[in-house]
């Protein structure tokens, strides 16, 4: 009797022992359950937050990019009433900027030319410049001499490889298919690892040149300075001297006579030699910027940057154009206009043309 008792109660004692222990399981079985539940909850509003910042960051860069675009029209525009004015094309100031002004006008008053940099408008800032296409080399109708003399003083040394370029531009834009000594034809490009067909045609752009047989973006963009003679001390040769970059002195658009009001002094010893080239640079600093008041271009090549930017955080400052941050986050968008237009006509009947125009265009940039 008493054995049948203590069996009992170690038997209930057994019972209650294996249901704490199943009750244990199962809040243990209930507390992982929770535990994941929290993380699969943590992941998917992880996810939330990030796509939504993602999808903040897409609406706001193309706000900006949209804005960026709209002021770099806003500055076409600007530079559009600066060559429709009833005035005549003189030439360049002391920074080498193309000015409009009318003749007989005093030297001090040039420094009235319209502002060009740093305009602001809403919550950006335009900048814009006009180059004179007259002032540059059209490629499509060079001699071979002038593109030789003109690679060997942006650093192109004699030798197989100035001759390649040479030959092979010419090849490029004449309708046969006969290559010159150093050229290149239809069998050369077509045996490329990536092959396409040679033109036998004008050039389109300046940037078409990087087909050519021989031609290296450190060649058509340049990866250093150089020098002009006139601002060498006498007898003065620059240092480790290399490619100064052809792309800034060529043109497609250009008539194909040289304005000597406004072409750069590197294209000036292309085309007139050292000694003259200097002589002309002295004249246009002593007559106002003019070198031959007949001389006359109506051509012309617009950039225009429109930029937005916002600094988020402390530590930012701006300073002119450019945005200096410290640990902060920023936001900063810009867009580039490029466009090559006509002036035709004066006064009320004075009208522009378009022959180019691109709005994602990538201001180049000298390499290294």
């Amino acid at each position: 009797m008493i054995y049948d008792l203590r069996f009992t109660i170690y038997d209930f004692k057994s019972k209650i022992l294996n249901l704490k222990s199943k009750i244990s399981n199962e809040k243990g079985v209930a507390l992982m359950m929770v535990l994941w539940v929290m993380v699969f909850l943590t992941v998917i509003v992880s996810e939330f937050a990030h796509s939504m910042r993602v999808e903040v960051n897409i609406t706001r860069n193309f706000k900006e990019e949209a804005e960026a675009l709209s002021l770099s029209e806003a500055g076409l525009n600007l530079a559009f009433a600066e060559i429709l004015r009833d005035l005549d094309y003189i030439g360049t100031d002391e920074e080498g900027s193309v000015i409009f002004v009318k003749k007989g006008i005093e030297k001090e008053q040039i420094k009235d030319k319209p502002v060009r940099k740093g305009i602001k408008l809403g919550s950006g800032s335009i900048n814009y410049s006009i180059t004179d296409e007259d002032s540059k080399i059209n490629i499509n109708n060079a001699s071979r001499d002038t593109i030789v003399k003109l690679l060997e003083l942006s650093g192109v040394e004699a030798g197989e490889m100035r001759d390649a370029i040479a030959d092979s531009i010419e090849d490029w834009r004449d309708e046969d298919s006969l290559h010159r000594l150093n050229g290149a034809e239809e069998d050369y490009y077509m045996s490329l690892p990536s092959p396409y067909h040679c033109k036998n045609g004008n050039f389109d752009t300046v940037e078409e040149l990087l087909m050519v047989k021989g031609m290296t973006t450190e060649i058509l963009y340049g990866n250093m300075e150089i020098a002009s003679p006139s601002a060498r001390k006498d007898n003065e040769k620059p240092e480790n001297e290399k490619y100064a970059g052809i792309y800034q002195y060529l043109t497609v658009f250009g008539s194909g006579t040289i304005n000597l009001n406004t072409a750069p002094e590197l294209l000036l010893r292309v085309v007139k030699g050292d000694e003259e080239a200097k002589n002309i640079i002295l004249k246009r600093q002593e007559n106002k910027g003019v070198y031959d008041e007949n001389q006359k271009s109506y051509m012309f090549a617009i950039e225009s940057t429109g930029i937005i930017s916002g600094v988020r955080g402390q530590g930012s400052g701006v300073r002119g154009e450019e945005i200096e941050t410290q640990n902060t986050e920023s936001g900063f968008n810009n867009r580039t206009t490029k466009v090559i237009c006509r002036k035709d006509g004066s006064g009320k009947d004075a009208k522009i043309t378009i022959r180019y125009w691109n709005d994602n265009y990538i201001p180049y940039k000298k390499i290294g």
